[in-house]
């Protein structure tokens, strides 16, 4: 075939109406499918091309940001007809902006990209990259679910249509250099013909492969979506999430549909394994795949036995298990077993094979199969460039019609790179970066990684970008080096840091810093700290620090360290007791959650209880992404709805989860039982880090799933929850419900508490309204008179229940700001006020209040609040401890806010002033923390939080959805855009400028403008 233009239209031609892919709407099997035929992808194809050219858009880079589906195969093809060269990417997560747009911006401008295709739900996002990614706001923008078929007979093809670049296939490189690999159409049509071969039979008659892995990694795009295309096979497809939701949806999948082919990661084949049930596996039946490709690295000799012998008795052959090896400057596939022989494995020596020899040991590899037919492999020594023989080990080298063109617009790279020479100038070869062997049968074994890189759960991580964020998280950090150790068969990640003298003493602070800081900005765990005494680490004589040789200093114990930490790998949880189980009574409160998450970390990890800190991000725990699914489907079971598995990507630390469920939970309590249904359709998916490495880059997308759903199950927009007025912001733990300093036990003795004083405030205020009408009744007035005294009566009848409010409030202890045990006079003080609480935030009251900015400035006065005049606050907005409140004049508060002056942990209570100035607006679903500060004419958006002892300085604008880290400072004037995390203690000098989607890290200071 000679391009992928004439093959589709052939396809369409011969066989219009012939089904060519279904989508699962739900993932599955049964639910809601979408369906589109050669025919009907043909026509979508050209329409879109036609759409393109009439905007003028050539042979030029065009972005594509898609949700899982079948549009985005359609739009990829309309480039490809319209002679364009398509760039896929993860699509921005509205809801994430700040970790999602960046990467997206710095592709944008690396490919000048004029146009975006994308579909009309994402279109709107448009209008809020403009300030933090203006390439990708000047881009225009296309819905190509809009643009109607009728559109395909306008299509005239151009000459550059399945000529010259097919597209380019975005890696990682380091954080602010994207690469992209140039995929040409003659590249695309040689790997696809090399996949063809290597699966065999199982691409024949009636051949049909079942993929959840996303469009916009090479592993989905290539061996997911054009192989079946190429070999005129059938597609079934589901979206990342849904796999990661329920596993064995996958094979459910395959079973009902009869799958020959499917692939994913070495993680999702662990992962299903461990989840399926033996009634399960019954139900299934596996006889039709033939082909089972795993194209990750390392391929883990334990998964691929736990597989084989958890699905054997749902009829999956041992030989339909394929290990394979790729990457994107190759388009795809360069390596796969053959059949029949697909999973040799080779036990080595770990200290040999570090040496460079290949003895026997204890470590299992497992073999990648062999380089295909049409491939050339090489083992080369990096350093002389010589070609070395079986059984030594060196960096693959490829050469192939398969390997790519280059990197775009990086000649320099591109020389590196993909125009490699030996010592005997044979050449060109593409460079792998990838240190391997093949053994006298021309097996191939990847055993690492030559370029500075390390692979942490499947992702790519740079250490000079760990090692800028320990530079930044501790004024006594000098210098630092990252790197990785194996541990249990697994990449960790390790750091050797230079501790200033003068801090020598607070090593232990330096630790803790270390490690939220590398969980918080790269959301990794950290096995190993080494604190090593100033002039530690080796260092080169121009003052570079020497990766190598520290990590051997580490591994030999030859450092000068100061003090050492280490943490244990992360155990794989199996029956354990975590909490209450299933069946139990289901978890509501916010410290319950916490208290279950907190035992369910320290059984997993092997963390002791005590230091798993409520404010850690739990990837600082080192959860891989199947930990990351399985909490979320346990912690399911405990709350009594079925959680989306990216909840700890979208609350980070236990008492943003725990806040966040509880509040979900007071919302839905009056629809106690609802059925535990999928999120709705099109979920958007978001790479953590997208690989340069074909093969893992899959891996990594399944890990980065990230629903763009609001938390945890709500099927509303993120722009629908910004806009609703009712719903409470998340808070901090028990912020937005407190909880009573008493037993169980004595809950009978807070009621009756609560009714009493509901007697004596409201009884006597329907009595005094009662005696007014009486009154008026004998002095002769009609009834129609009574009728419009009733406001009157009714205003009376307030103010005296806010007199007796008054009365119990100077009555009642009063609980002093500090920290007081919660079974001490203030704990009891606290839980007065909290029944008091209760009495005045009755439907009656907020229902009075609702219109009466001086009624409401009365009942806050009244609990003891210093509230400046004319006061504005809208329905539900929530105010706690308001004798701890000051409020300042024409301050407003929207709907759904929460003002807290105190929070829980442990056994004690938080107790801190909150200090709101005059004209200041706090706008819906914003939560403001205990002790914040917060300046005259200030504005603070919708879902924003601040959390405990911010200062902001007055006239300040705080935009939407910002976060604002503990003890941060914000001057007078400052400005900070939508979308803005900034870390613990970061210093905004006054007149600052902060644009929307950044990201500060912990201890930031940002100038003046």
């Amino acid at each position: 075939m000679s391009d992928l233009v004439t093959l589709v239209s052939e396809r369409a031609a011969g066989q219009p109406g012939r089904l060519f892919a279904r989508y699962l709407e739900t993932g599955e099997s049964e639910g809601l499918i979408h369906e589109l035929s050669y025919g009907q992808l043909e026509e979508r194809s050209r329409a879109i091309a036609a759409e393109l050219l009439e905007r003028g858009c050539g042979a030029e880079p065009v972005l594509l940001l898609f949700p899982p589906g079948l549009e985005f195969l359609s739009a990829f093809l309309g480039c490809v007809y319209a002679g364009a060269i398509a760039v896929p990417l993860a699509p921005p997560n509205p809801k994430r902006l700040p970790r999602t747009l960046p990467r997206l911006e710095r592709v944008a401008a690396d490919c000048r990209a004029r146009f975006v295709l994308t579909t009309s739900d994402l279109a709107p996002l448009r209008a809020r990259t403009a300030e933090g990614a203006p390439h990708v706001a000047a881009a225009e923008w296309i819905a190509s679910d809009a643009v109607d078929s009728s559109r395909a007979d306008a299509y005239s093809r151009p000459t550059a249509a399945g000529q010259g670049l097919c597209h380019l296939q975005y890696t990682s490189g380091s954080t602010g250099a994207p690469k992209g690999v140039r995929v040409s159409h003659s590249n695309v049509l040689h790997n696809l013909e090399l996949m063809k071969q290597a699966v065999g039979q199982g691409m024949g008659e009636g051949a049909h492969e079942v993929t959840w892995l996303p469009g916009y990694h090479d592993m989905g795009l290539i061996g997911g979506l054009l192989q079946p295309l190429y070999h005129n096979a059938s597609l079934t497809l589901m979206a990342p999430v849904a796999f990661l939701r329920r596993p064995l949806r996958w094979l459910e999948a395959i079973s009902r549909f009869r799958g020959t082919v499917s692939g994913a990661p070495d993680f999702a084949y662990a992962l299903v394994a461990k989840r399926a049930t033996d009634a399960e596996v019954a139900a299934l039946d596996l006889s039709s795949w033939t082909t089972a490709f795993c194209g990750a690295e390392p391929i883990r000799a334990s998964t691929v036995s736990a597989f084989l012998g958890r699905f054997a008795p749902a009829g999956f052959a041992a030989s339909a298990f394929a290990p394979t090896y790729g990457l994107a400057e190759a388009t795809l596939i360069v390596a796969m077993g053959s059949p029949g022989a697909r999973n040799k494995t080779l036990d080595v020596d770990p200290r040999a094979l570090a040496e460079g020899r290949i003895e026997p040991g204890p470590r299992t590899l497992v073999s990648s199969g062999q380089i295909l037919s049409g491939c050339e492999g090489r083992i080369v020594d990096p350093e002389t460039r010589e070609v070395q023989p079986p059984n030594h080990t060196g960096e693959l080298w490829i050469a192939s019609g398969s390997v790519a063109c280059g990197y775009w617009e990086r000649p320099d790279a591109t020389a590196e790179v993909f125009q490699a020479q030996t010592a005997a100038g044979e050449g060109p070869y593409l460079r792998t970066g990838d240190l391997a062997f093949l053994d006298p049968e021309g097996e191939l074994y990847v055993v690492g990684r030559k370029k500075d890189v390390l692979i942490v759960h499947g992702r790519n991580v740079y250490p000079n970008d760990l090692e800028e964020s320990v530079k930044a998280c501790h004024p006594g950090v000098r210098s630092a080096a990252a790197f990785g150790v194996e541990v249990d068969d697994e990449e960790r990640v390790v750091l050797a840091i230079e501790v200033d003298r003068r801090s020598r003493d607070d090593l232990a602070a330096i630790h803790r810093a270390v490690l939220r800081a590398i969980a918080t900005d790269h959301e990794l765990a950290v096995f190993g700290v080494a604190l090593l005494k100033r002039g530690g680490l080796p260092v080169t004589t121009s003052g570079k620090v020497q990766r190598f040789a520290a990590r051997s200093g580490y591994l030999e114990g030859s450092l000068p360290e100061l003090a050492r930490f280490e943490g244990a790998a992360p155990a794989v949880a199996g029956g354990d007791a975590r909490g209450p189980q299933a069946g139990a009574t289901r978890l509501r409160r916010a410290h319950e959650i916490a208290a279950w998450l907190q035992a369910w970390i320290a059984t997993t990890t092997g963390y002791d209880p005590e230091d798993v800190d409520l404010d850690m991000p739990l990837v600082g725990y080192g959860l891989d992404s199947a930990q990351a699914v399985e909490l979320a489907s346990e912690l399911g079971d405990q709350v009594g709805q079925e959680l989306d598995p990216a909840l700890t990507f979208d609350y980070p630390t236990i008492r943003e989860i725990s806040g966040a469920l509880a509040a979900e939970g007071r919302s839905a309590k009056a629809d106690e039982a609802p059925s535990a249904q999928e999120a709705p359709a099109d979920p958007q998916i978001e790479a953590k880090s997208p690989r340069d490495d074909a093969t893992q880059g899959a891996n990594e997308s399944a890990e980065g799933e990230t629903s763009s759903q609001p938390p945890p199950t709500s099927p509303a927009s993120v722009a629908e929850r910004a806009a609703s007025e009712a719903e409470p912001g998340p808070g901090l733990l028990d912020s937005a419900e407190p909880i009573p300093p008493l037993s169980e036990g004595n809950l009978i003795l807070l009621d009756a508490a609560f009714l009493a004083l509901l007697s004596v405030i409201v009884g006597p205020s329907f009595v005094a309204a009662g005696a007014g009408a009486r009154l008026l009744h004998q002095a002769g007035v009609a009834w129609w008179g009574l009728i419009l005294a009733l406001p009157i009566l009714a205003i009376l009848a307030l103010f005296v229940m806010a007199l007796l409010t008054w009365a119990v409030r100077l009555v009642l202890p009063r609980p002093e700001p500090g920290i007081h045990p919660l079974g001490g006079p203030a704990g009891r003080a606290w839980g007065l006020h909290f029944v008091l609480q209760r009495v005045v935030s009755l439907p009656l009251w907020r229902s009075v209040f609702q219109s009466s900015g001086a009624l409401r400035w009365l009942l806050l006065r009244a609990l003891g609040a210093d509230v400046g005049f004319r006061l504005r606050t809208a329905m539900d907005a929530e105010i706690l401890d308001a004798h701890l409140l000051t409020i300042g004049v024409d301050a407003m508060l929207s709907g759904g806010t929460s003002v807290s002056a105190h929070l829980t942990a442990g056994d004690q209570l938080h107790l801190a002033r909150v200090v709101i100035g005059a004209r200041v607006e706090l706008w819906a679903g914003a939560s403001v923390a205990l002790g914040c500060e917060l300046g005259e004419q200030t504005r603070v958006g919708c879902r924003t939080m601040l959390l405990p002892h911010v200062k902001v300085g007055p006239r300040c604008t705080i935009g939407n959805f910002a976060r604002i880290g503990e003890a941060s400072r914000i001057g007078e004037g400052a400005w900070i855009g939508d979308e803005v995390i900034v870390g613990r203690g970061c210093v905004i000098e006054a007149g600052a400028r902060v644009p929307a989607g950044t990201r500060l890290a912990p201890g930031s200071r940002v100038a003046a403008s």
